[in-house]
């Protein structure tokens, strides 16, 4: 409804099924240019070559905390193995323990950092094209929450609804 008071339409409700027909003719009749795409794709790849290159870097840097930790781990393994002293047995061992999880720690986050930030950017270049070529498919084969993001895309404000000229946003 209208929330204006000197309109007609105060007050009064719209139809949900003509306002959301509507707007899927609006979908239906978005296109992008060419160029727009050709763009995307350009910049896709660059993202991603940054992104490789970052993760080349953390691993370097993750190879080289390793190996100063492999260092550290072989001379208390070596300190364990000189002395008899049971107290200082014990101290290097929780202190081998502690680099050891360390290890593990760096280990892992290498692994995980890699896999969650080295996505497909041929499958992510093409899900995208995809959606700006014919986001009105896409409306349709998405679920609520994929539809809501859909709209923040192709829509940086808010949309209204205006019983005489329909759907609009403040850039139509």
């Amino acid at each position: 409804s209208c929330r204006q008071k000197w309109c007609e339409a105060y007050g009064k409700s719209f139809s949900a099924n003509k306002v959301h027909k509507e707007f899927e003719t609006i979908l239906e009749r978005l296109k992008i240019k060419e160029s727009i795409i050709n763009l995307l794709e350009e910049v896709s790849h660059d993202f991603y070559n940054i992104q490789e290159k970052q993760i080349q870097r953390q691993n370097r840097d993750n190879d080289k905390e390793i190996k100063e930790l492999d260092k550290s781990i072989n001379q208390l393994e070596e300190r364990i193995l000189g002395t008899n002293d049971t107290k200082i047995i014990a101290l290097y061992e929780k202190r081998l323990g502690d680099l050891l999880d360390k290890k593990h720690i760096i280990e892992s986050a290498g692994k995980w950092y890699q896999e969650i930030n080295m996505g497909d950017p041929v499958k992510l270049f093409e899900w995208t094209k995809e959606l700006l070529e014919n986001p009105y498919r896409v409306w349709n084969d998405s679920d609520i929450e994929d539809k809501r993001l859909l709209v923040k895309v192709l829509f940086n404000n808010k949309m209204y609804y205006w019983k005489i000229s329909g759907i609009w946003t403040p850039e139509m």
